[in-house]
């Protein structure tokens, strides 16, 4: 077997008992100098213990086949974060994986990780195709295209383990979204809409102009839509449509002053009396409020005290209509999750606007977090990566990204009605043009529709005319690993 160092190399093969007797002999010295020193002075003893307890991925390269606006194709670049990926040790079946696999098209042919072993041991890696060792280096960059062996031997190199390496990435049989449709019958004609999903249910609030009803539907069936009997005294009014979020398993809904939530759409219960404008977003803990003098409002008690939030730049730059929102978790920190929300400005106050406006939030959950307030991100005016002011605009969380659609653009917007999707990878600063997520073949979008992507990761677009579209990127369909962590 040939062993390989990062500083030179050895031209002939050795075994692995010629690797380890230098070693032996070279701490047996150590020994021997160590009995004679002083009563006073510190013997040294190493460890046998052999393991790595440690794998930390470097940032990897992503690339995504975009369109521009001729239809030509051309391949944009994306940093991934790999620390975001965490890597679980299997210290029983000698197992090093990511299950949140890393997006598709991702690079893993030069990947810096770093890893570490218990007590500092000696690392080394087998190469592929070969009985070639070299040392594990945190500068070197190493071939993940296939599963990888990692040795880690002990500090006085008595013992060893081998571990095998493998990084999951998105696959992908198709180059777009696989979507089927279906029907539902609307007895209105919707003047507004507004979907989201909820408890392993599709929900969707139709204004007809004069009161919002509310029909839904399981996830899994394709025809089961029903319609709630809310246990209202009264009808729900027309714009209470747009005044639905969810949060922690409820919908919540601002109509006539009152904060309402329900579970199922039918049972309602009133949390608190509150003075808003619009109901705009929620997080894992908060409900997010747009007040009538223009200012963002959170409230922690399900409405019931309200507080400014903090803002990065001026309030004027909040939405105030086609508001929508999505939620995207972190992939490495449970306490933590990034709010995304995004829509326009009044057509009367700003008709010379040409984009939308979008803010982002970081939540930080854990004890003694600091609250960084809201950050707006509509940074770049640049007409091929900015959102478009469009009407009717949605956003939803897909796969750890962010897809946008709108109806045709307003006020000095010109971008024609669902165009395409967009698509945002960082948080909703840029949206391209992803050749990945396309509409279907065949859409036909009216001015009112709702959108949104329910717990199996499948983005639902509902029309007013009752076209239902459902699409999914299949690798979301594949089973996951478990998640093995052993000491």
């Amino acid at each position: 077997m040939e062993f390989k160092g990062c500083a030179r190399h050895f031209n002939h093969k050795i075994s692995m008992n010629k690797i380890i007797f230098p070693l032996a002999v070279c701490l047996s010295v150590m020994f021997f100098f160590a009995s004679c020193l002083k009563d006073d002075e510190v013997e040294t003893v190493y460890s046998d213990d052999a393991a790595i307890v440690s794998f930390t991925l470097g940032n990897l390269n992503s690339y995504i086949t975009t369109k521009a606006s001729d239809g030509s194709d051309s391949v944009y670049k994306a940093t991934v974060t790999g620390s975001n990926y965490k890597m679980y040790i299997d210290q029983m079946n000698h197992l090093i994986y990511n299950v949140d696999s890393l997006p598709y098209n991702t690079d893993v042919s030069r990947v810096l990780c770093t890893v570490t072993s218990k007590n500092s041991g000696l690392i080394v890696i087998q190469n592929v195709g070969s009985d070639t060792l070299r040392y594990y280096s945190s500068t070197d960059s190493i071939d993940f295209t296939t599963p990888r062996k990692f040795i880690a031997y002990s500090v006085d190199g008595s013992a060893h383990q081998e571990y095998t390496v493998s990084l999951n990435v998105h696959g992908e049989s198709s180059d777009k979204f696989v979507w089927n449709s279906s029907d539902i019958s609307l007895p209105v004609e919707p003047k507004g809409m507004k979907a989201l999903s909820c408890n392993g249910r599709v929900f969707v609030f139709i204004s007809d102009g004069s009161q919002t009803t509310l029909v839904s539907c399981d996830e899994q069936s394709e025809d089961g839509w029903q319609w709630a009997t809310p246990n209202l005294n009264t009808t729900l009014p027309s714009y209470a449509y747009q005044n639905v979020v969810t949060r922690d398993g409820y919908l919540y809904l601002y109509a006539d002053g009152r904060i309402l939530k329900s579970a199922d759409g039918n049972t309602w219960e009133e949390t608190a009396r509150a003075g808003i404008m619009r109901l705009a977003a929620a997080s894992e803990r908060s409900l997010y409020a747009i007040s009538h003098s223009g200012a963002l409002l959170r409230s922690d008690d399900e409405g019931a005290t309200w507080r400014e939030e903090k803002l990065d730049d001026s309030s004027t730059l909040l939405p105030v209509q086609d508001i929508s929102y999505c939620v995207l978790p972190s992939r490495v920190n449970d306490s933590t999750e990034y709010v995304v929300m995004a829509g326009n400005r009044s057509l009367t106050g700003y008709p010379g606007d040409r984009f939308a406006m979008v803010w982002s939030k970081v939540e930080e959950y854990a004890a003694g977090s600091r609250d960084d307030g809201w950050t707006y991100t509509s940074a770049c005016d640049v007409d091929s990566v900015a959102l478009p002011r469009l009407s009717h605009l949605t956003i939803a969380s897909c796969d750890g990204a962010i897809v946008a659609l709108g109806s045709a653009g307003i006020g000095a917007c010109e971008t024609p009605g669902f165009k395409r999707l967009y698509y945002s990878q960082d948080g909703g600063v840029y949206w391209l043009n992803n050749a990945y997520y396309q509409l279907p073949d065949g859409f036909v979008g009216q001015d009112v529709f709702a959108m949104t992507v329910d717990s199996l990761h499948r983005l639902w677009i509902i029309t007013a005319e009752g076209k239902v579209w459902r699409g999914y990127y299949p690798y979301t369909m594949w089973e996951k690993h478990p998640k093995t962590f052993t000491e």
